[in-house]
């Protein structure tokens, strides 16, 4: 009985201090070997960028690796993306998934209303921050950004912003 005791307490110590697995490594696991690379450079740049960066209307590398992301991922890692931990990863995901119109896009940034994390964004020559929600808004707002993108309907804005206050 006191060694079962013993072996029960031993199991439940063992139990609570072994590693977790974070979101990170889950998504490591799941995504193909090129688009989990993509993803990881992505957050290491950590800067969300338009297609030009500079004075030279160069497209960025970063950019580029957008693109490429668009190219690879599916919609259903696309929403896996979504959920990444890196804030400037979840704007491109979501981005990507206004490229393809994808049907839930209003659920999508609902669920994202209280994604405050801050990043850098930069279009041609100008830098600034921006949440994740507030990002997803400005890309369904604003048509010179990116004329592609599907919109985000009225309702789901204005459900946004109440949730944002």
């Amino acid at each position: 009985m006191k060694n079962s005791l013993w072996i029960l307490l031993f199991l439940v110590f063992w139990m609570a201090c072994s590693p977790k697995t974070n979101t990170s490594q889950s998504n490591k696991d799941t995504l193909p070997e090129e688009l989990q690379t993509l993803v990881e450079e992505m957050a290491k740049e950590n800067i969300l960028s338009n297609q030009f960066m500079g004075k030279t209307q160069t497209e960025s590398v970063q950019f580029t690796r957008f693109r490429r992301m668009q190219e690879l991922a599916s919609e259903a890692e696309l929403l896996q993306i979504a959920e990444y931990p890196h804030p400037v990863v979840r704007c491109y995901a979501f981005w990507a998934l206004a490229k393809i119109q994808y049907k839930s896009l209003d659920e999508l940034a609902k669920a994202h209303a209280k994604d405050t994390e801050v990043i850098q964004s930069v279009a041609g020559c100008s830098f600034e921050e921006i949440t994740v929600i507030d990002f997803m808004l400005f890309l369904s707002d604003n048509r010179d950004f990116d004329p592609d993108t599907k919109q985000l309907s009225e309702k789901a804005k204005n459900e946004i912003m109440k949730m944002k206050e």
